[in-house]
């Protein structure tokens, strides 16, 4: 009787191991945990956009956004400086007048996480899709009308 129990706790120990291993495997396969960060950033952006809309309904597409607390007043489902938080947003001074891709949105945020500097802004090439940094003097000798600013400080 006490083999019997033995091996049947033994057997279910091993049965939900496997169940664990294979479950994580399955997500990977199908990619469901990448599924789930993407759904989570477009909430984030549709959070966002909401907010704009709801600031000022005349905005134009190219507009910059602040972080005022108490702008504006929404249901707890909507706390976007929470979510920005989450995600590590930090767009105080973006501009946004195009669509990036999402490596293009993580080129953008490895700029911002090791810092602009005051005078420099952040731009996007119209045609080879290249992201840089430029100072005042290197931004005065380039021909603007081929770049469009992403963040400026």
């Amino acid at each position: 009787m006490e083999n019997v129990l033995l091996t049947i706790i033994i057997v279910i120990v091993i049965l939900m191991v496997v169940f664990l291993v294979l479950r994580e495997v399955n997500c990977w396969y199908w990619k469901i945990n990448e599924r789930i960060s993407l759904q989570q950033e477009q909430n984030f952006i549709l959070k966002k956009i909401l907010k704009e809309l709801k600031n000022d309904p005349k905005s134009k597409q190219k507009s910059t956004s602040s972080k005022n607390k108490g702008d504006y007043n929404m249901d707890k489902t909507l706390d976007i400086e929470k979510d920005e938080e989450k995600l590590g947003s930090k767009d105080e001074d973006m501009i946004y007048d195009i669509e990036l891709t999402t490596n293009e949105q993580k080129q953008v945020d490895a700029f911002i996480k090791y810092g602009i500097k005051p005078g420099e802004r952040l731009a996007i090439n119209k045609t080879t899709r290249i992201i840089d940094r430029f100072d005042d003097k290197e931004w005065n000798k380039l021909d603007q009308n081929e770049w469009i600013i992403l963040i400026e400080k």
